[in-house]
């Protein structure tokens, strides 16, 4: 394995390790909206727009918050 390859590898598991970490932020939002208070990337004057798209019918597919699906892809 080359020195190239090793930092390809290297960085291809880094991103997928933030992605992985970001998608269960997003279930942990879905699942416990009152426990992550957090609104990071989300509050825009004021409203956690998150929790508002969490609560509609296109965040779940067959009952399933769509970042779950995000996280088992990661």
């Amino acid at each position: 394995m080359t020195q190239r390859s090793r930092v390809i590898d290297y960085s291809g598991a880094l991103f997928a390790l933030i992605g992985a970490v970001i998608s269960a932020i997003l279930v942990a939002k879905h699942s416990f909206p009152d426990l992550i208070e957090s609104s990071v990337g989300c509050d825009i004057g004021g409203i956690d727009r998150c929790k508002a798209l969490g609560e509609t019918e296109y965040a779940y597919v067959f009952g399933i918050p769509i970042a779950a699906f995000g996280f088992f892809y990661y």
